[in-house]
């Protein structure tokens, strides 16, 4: 918002960015310390990062 003026962000989008970064960090904190290999870790990590990019990426510009 500060470079570009056609990017308007309003109280609402930035309550959705802290809820789903939020959510992601509390279930990959859940995971590291329920599971117990790291591979194990690492997949619930890449999987919980690739959530968020869908999530983010339909929400931003509509990708489905």
């Amino acid at each position: 918002m500060l470079l570009i003026e056609s990017v308007n962000w309003g109280v609402e989008d930035f309550a959705f960015a802290i809820l789903l970064l939020g959510s992601a960090g509390l279930l990959i904190e859940l995971a590291v310390r329920r599971l117990k290999s790291a591979r194990a870790r690492a997949t619930a990590g890449v999987i919980v990062a690739a959530v968020v990019a869908l999530i983010w990426a339909q929400a931003a510009v509509g990708v489905f």
